[in-house]
């Protein structure tokens, strides 16, 4: 589970790695992979939906902005400061 700032460190952290915006099921599919969680449909729309919150408070923050869609999905990056 994700403690106090644990999601938004690992969404700023992959963004920043990312060679392109990435959707929040990337995101989602990438915290599943790096904390060996077996990445099940559920499991990655729990994800999903847990890193488009957070995500989405970023953007609020002025961390991250929405840099599209792809595929009807919202691509994000972080903001270049």
């Amino acid at each position: 589970s994700a403690r106090g700032g644990e999601m938004a460190r690992f969404v700023l952290d992959t963004l920043r790695t990312a060679n392109r915006p990435l959707t929040a099921r990337e995101i989602g599919l990438r915290w599943a992979t790096d904390n060996g969680l077996e990445p099940s449909d559920m499991t990655v729309r729990v994800l999903r939906k847990r890193a488009a919150s957070c995500l989405r408070n970023l953007r609020d923050k002025g961390h991250v902005v929405e840099a599209g869609e792809v595929e009807d999905a919202k691509v994000w990056t972080v903001c270049q400061r």
